[in-house]
């Protein structure tokens, strides 16, 4: 029997379709590989490395938007405010519609002590974004920056009751109790979003400082093993 050449064509066209799509979903999960490696060492303070991971993101195309805030994240931890600074403003040219380039200008601002500039563009952002964490936690970080921890705790408190289970406004939560000397608060609140989050670096850090304030090293220093563990 002779093969149809138009149904080996239709065959053919249908198969390498399937190669391509496969071929396109490896890529994206790749991309993300990568910016997930970025990330992760970046908060191991593996700032090289880091940034190596970035650029194979960037090779393979990823998302423009994402390398910028994760390039912008590297460089805040790297004390680099003002060229974290240029990255949150090239990622919110990018795509003026995402709250979150919004948020991280908003603290790399408050990095370089221009808490005015940061307070204009956090409640811009928070008009044109209300249901916002990210910002409304930005918000609360610049009071904190400013030493307003009373602010701040307003700030996480709004947040948190409209998103009871935001990680970082938890863990910023805890931070301002601290300041506030409000230590048996702190602790109780630093415990309950541990438990709520077992692996966040941040939460278990902010519960360290209140263990230290309160002179219980031994509890301190199991948050910090967690944490490199």
């Amino acid at each position: 029997m002779s093969r149809d050449p138009i149904r080996l064509g239709a065959i053919v066209a249908e198969s390498l379709s399937e190669i391509v799509t496969r071929m396109g979903v490896m890529t994206v999960e790749h991309d993300r590989d990568d910016l997930a490696d970025a990330n992760r060492l970046r908060r191991r303070c593996e700032f090289e490395a880091a940034e190596e991971a970035l650029r194979a993101a960037e090779a393979a195309r990823a998302d423009p938007f994402t390398i910028e805030i994760a390039a912008g994240r590297l460089e805040l931890d790297r004390d680099a405010f003002t060229a974290a600074l240029a990255r949150f403003e090239k990622a919110a040219a990018l795509d003026p519609e995402r709250a979150e380039a919004v948020a991280w200008t908003v603290a790399a601002l408050s990095r370089l002590c221009r808490f005015a500039d940061a307070l204009v563009v956090a409640a811009t952002g928070l008009k044109r974004f209300p249901d916002s964490a990210l910002v409304g936690v930005a918000l609360g970080r610049v009071y904190d920056d400013q030493e307003r921890p009373t602010d701040a705790l307003t700030e996480f408190d709004r947040v948190l009751d409209r998103y009871p289970d935001d990680e970082n406004a938890l863990e910023w939560r805890v931070e301002a109790l601290r300041k506030l000397n409000r230590y048996q608060d702190a602790q109780a609140a630093g415990q309950a979003a541990a438990a709520l989050y077992p692996g966040s670096s941040g939460i278990l850090d902010s519960l360290a400082f209140v263990y230290q304030n309160q002179g219980q090293y031994d509890d301190a220093l199991a948050c910090y093993e967690q944490i490199l563990h």
